[in-house]
């Protein structure tokens, strides 16, 4: 058994998607087990369908298994995103990670992982964000100044400074899978526009008015289940269909309310407060909050972790357990094969039985499960976080 990992949020699961998937195959793996986010992701959105939806179509479309990213991972920086993610792969554990990025090339990678680690970095990067730089780009300059440009404009592209961050934290972890980088070149991660006849970026595929416009871009099992969930008023899933909740949930907070839940960073939890007192949108209140020395992605993730009431702290701690979404016959071969770290939990009566963390964290995580209703048409009723079955295909 030779067990591939993959860090993914399949938001929706797209042909490029199934296209990493054989590609892992091909370099050996025999079995393919995805760490995914749930219904909320990295970038500070709810997800466009339910997690259910998209770990089914990948199972369908070849991987083995499915485990969950908690909300407190899914839906914070690259960092902890990638933290929470290799921990739960390290826990299972995997053979080696196979993620897609735009520079394939390995050593140059963990060469870029390498140097954001510097200790003379870090100095250097809080003195750029004191002068009104975001971390990125604080980042980015700090590198090139230190190590040069090759190495810095690794971490202009999105997937490759995901792919660095886990690289970063394979060694913090002291985990002993190694690394498969596949590169990407049918579409570019941030491309919103369709210039391929059958690969077309996640971002695309969400900004699209129609459901039929995306019938080329994803496979049949994806499109099938969304065409489902429309009928159901469950697709898409939007902000905006939340709005008014969302700004409630922040005008009835209190200033000291929010720093527990937003990251320190520029006085981001103080204009998220003044801001929402005047914002009648979520995306009026984005745009209001955001300025040069914050990214629009750090914004959008403290406005929906505010509201959510995710406390920022659980993103810096251990993850309690192993929540199973979807698996297959290969799937279940890795569960008893591999005997995992963590506690398996595939139902609400295995929840009950963790320790008073992995409890809490549970019960957080079928609030926030509640609260993805808001996100769609149709607003189903709560608890399908405790009710909803493990995927078996």
């Amino acid at each position: 058994m030779k067990v591939a990992g993959i860090i993914c949020e399949y938001n929706p699961f797209h042909n490029g998607h199934k296209y990493q998937i054989e590609k892992t195959r091909e370099n050996g793996a025999t079995h393919i087990v995805c760490a995914m986010s749930g219904n909320f992701v990295q970038r500070g959105d709810c997800a466009i369908a339910d997690k259910q939806s998209r770990a089914k179509a990948a199972v369908s479309c070849g991987a083995d298994l499915v485990v969950e990213i908690p909300t407190p991972w899914a839906c914070s920086s690259a960092e902890n995103f990638a933290r929470g993610a290799v921990s739960l792969l390290s826990s299972i554990p995997i053979d080696f990670l196979s993620f897609g990025c735009e520079t394939a090339d390995k050593i140059l990678l963990e060469e870029a992982a390498k140097a954001v680690d510097s200790p003379i970095i870090g100095e250097k990067v809080r003195s750029l964000v004191a002068h009104g730089n975001t971390y990125p780009t604080a980042l980015q300059k700090a590198i090139e100044e230190t190590f040069g440009r090759e190495i810095s404009s690794v971490l202009e592209r999105p997937n490759n400074t995901l792919a660095v961050e886990y690289i970063r934290q394979k060694g913090k972890l002291d985990a002993s899978f190694d690394i498969l980088p596949i590169e990407r070149n049918k579409a570019d991660h941030e491309e919103i526009d369709f210039k391929n006849d059958f690969f077309a970026s996640a971002g695309a595929l969400r900004n699209v008015e129609s459901i039929e416009e995306i019938k080329n871009y994803v496979p049949s099992e994806m499109y099938d289940e969304l065409v489902l969930k429309e009928r159901e008023k469950l697709y898409p899933c939007k902000i905006e269909n939340a709005d008014r909740a969302v700004i409630a949930a922040l005008r009835n907070m209190t200033l000291d309310e929010m720093k527990l839940y937003i990251p320190d960073e520029n006085g981001l939890a103080e204009r998220v407060f003044s801001k929402s007192r005047n914002s009648s949108t979520t995306e009026e209140l984005i745009n209001a909050v955001k300025v040069k020395s914050i990214t629009q992605a750090a914004v959008r993730r403290a406005v929906m972790l505010c509201f959510l009431g995710v406390p920022k702290i659980l993103a810096k701690e251990n993850l309690p357990y192993l929540k199973i979404l979807a698996a297959n016959k290969k799937g279940f071969e890795i569960l008893k094969e591999k005997e995992p770290l963590l506690p398996v939990v595939t139902k609400k009566s295995e929840a009950d039985r963790l320790s008073e963390k992995g409890k809490k964290l549970y019960e957080l995580e079928c609030r926030c499960t509640d609260n993805f209703s808001l996100f769609s048409k149709k607003i189903p009723g709560c608890s399908r976080e405790q009710t909803s079955p493990i995927i078996i295909l």
